[in-house]
């Protein structure tokens, strides 16, 4: 494979993690189940696989408070993001009442936005759309806008004013993403959010009120701007009680009846391990069902995902709140992501979140030395960022059944496809016993001197990095006849997240 330059600062930043090229991949005992692995990579399972797939939540105080130092994003934050080149960022993430007009301009300019998770209640935003556009510059990102239909300082919109509103922000972004975005890529890929959880608290509204406001907005959006991507909202949690009453059962039907025809996509909001993976994608694969039964072009985006911390029944919630970015979390979040690859029915997926607050924080903040530093989360995505390929192809076994998860199996698998035969297998083991993998490439054992193997393997616990120790769990990696064991096989750890990346055989 190709060499590239390494930039200063990630040279700097590499320095920091010896433990990539340490622990050698003896993890494994002699007599863990060996498993026999075949790849056929003529057997094409989806074509083009995005890697908006491998995206972010960015909410703008909890970002801007961590990454954002004199008005410019911190290198050392740039340099974590670039490897996700092409993944989607979701801004301003979960805002009901976003004010983009008091976002823009100089900074001393700026109005105060309303905002329910920030301290005091308001705040600037220092971390405006000239900010993110400049982000999405320098990671090669590819921006989801959230636009809102609700209203702003607790006032709620007439129709008119929404649409005014919103257009004018339409207008906005088209005209100055060249100016901060200059280089042609996927930043220029426009794609637009028609709110956040307006069916949820503490909005609540009807099928009926959000396609009201929703409708106006596709038609006028489509007229001005035909080739960007318009998203629609999806029931916020169709798994939660609250959702299965009278009112609330047919709220994905009736909106699919009414906007799937103008729309491309529509949102969903999976938390998992306590309904597994398993179960989210049977929501996922019914949300596209329904969609697609009036426009068989339509995509769902999970536009937030992550682990979900347990309520201990004693105690309080933030004392389990390493489990959503921890190494358990990362786990789980690789399992979810992997589960997504090969299903066409789904264009993106955001990981909540990019911020430095709250229980889900993918790149964390050392307030006392203002360092940061990658989550395992972090480094379990990345471990399968690094081998994504062009296009899914077959895998024999893709998932190895099992009784630990609750999803019923113990590991899931992916198989992909490059230009010039390369080759790679992903997965994750969710059980308690190690595997050993020996993976045969259209009837072939791959050669071992081409081998990358990348791992992140997660204590019992699930723990998480911390400020006094934040390499306790990092990416490890090993390259041709290190990765490899007794026999040529490779050794799949416990809790771990794998990736092989397999050069032409």
């Amino acid at each position: 494979m190709k060499n590239t330059p390494r930039s200063p600062m990630l040279g700097a930043l590499l320095a920091l993690v010896p433990a990539l090229a340490a622990a050698a991949p003896s993890m494994c005992p002699a007599d863990a189940t060996v498993l026999p692995v075949q790849v056929r990579s003529s057997e094409l399972l989806r074509a083009a696989v995005p890697p908006a797939l491998f995206g972010f939540d960015l909410p703008w105080y909890d970002a801007q408070i961590g990454y954002l130092r004199k008005g410019a994003i911190r290198p050392e934050l740039v340099e974590w993001l670039k490897p996700f080149k092409g993944a989607m960022y979701r801004y301003p993430a979960g805002s009901i009442s976003f004010e983009w007009r008091r976002a823009i301009g100089p900074l001393a300019q700026r109005g105060r936005i309303s905002e329910q998770y920030v301290p005091g209640g308001q705040a600037v935003a220092e971390l405006g759309p000239e900010e993110f556009l400049r982000l999405m510059a320098q990671v090669d990102g590819q921006p989801l806008w959230m636009l809102n239909l609700h209203g702003a300082q607790g006032r709620v919109w007439e129709p008119q004013e929404m649409l005014r509103d919103n257009l004018d922000y339409a207008q906005w972004i088209q005209t100055h993403t060249p100016r901060l975005c200059p280089k042609t890529g996927p930043c220029h890929a426009v794609s637009y959010e028609l709110g956040n959880e307006l069916d949820w608290s503490p909005v609540n509204w009807s099928a009926a009120q959000y396609s009201s406001r929703a409708l106006p907005l596709l038609k006028a959006l489509r007229q001005v701007q035909p080739q960007a991507k318009l998203v629609v909202l999806g029931q916020t949690a169709p798994w939660d009680a609250r959702s299965q009453t009278r009112e609330r059962a047919g709220f994905d039907t009736e909106l699919a009846a009414q906007l799937a025809a103008l729309s491309d996509g529509v949102t969903i909001h999976p938390y998992y391990d306590g309904h597994s993976v398993k179960v989210m994608n049977e929501f996922i694969d019914r949300l596209a069902q329904r969609y697609r039964a009036h426009n068989p072009a339509q995509q769902v985006y999970v536009t937030e995902h992550g682990r979900w911390p347990s309520q201990p029944l004693v105690g309080r919630w933030e004392d389990n709140w390493y489990q959503a970015s921890g190494s358990g979390g990362g786990v789980s979040s690789a399992d979810f992501v992997l589960s997504l690859l090969p299903k066409p029915t789904v264009a993106a997926a955001m990981w909540h979140a990019l911020g430095v607050q709250g229980p889900w924080q993918m790149i964390k903040w050392d307030r006392r030395t203002d360092t940061l530093y990658p989550s395992p989360t972090y480094w379990a995505l990345r471990v399968l960022r690094d081998a994504l390929l062009d296009d899914a192809v077959a895998v024999q076994p893709a998932l190895v059944a099992g009784t630990r998860y609750g999803g019923g199996y113990d590991l899931r698998l992916v198989a992909m496809r490059g230009s010039g035969g390369v080759r790679s297998l992903m997965g994750v083991n969710r059980s308690d016993k190690a595997y050993w993998l020996k993976p045969v490439i259209d009837g072939r054992v791959p050669d071992a001197e081409r081998l990358q193997l990348r791992r992140l393997v997660a204590d019992a616990r699930g723990s998480d990095n911390s400020d006094e120790d934040k390499q306790r769990f990092i990416m490890q990696q090993h390259n041709g006849r290190e990765a490899l064991g007794a026999g040529g096989a490779v050794c799949v750890p416990p809790q771990s997240v794998f990736s092989l990346l397999l050069g032409q055989p």
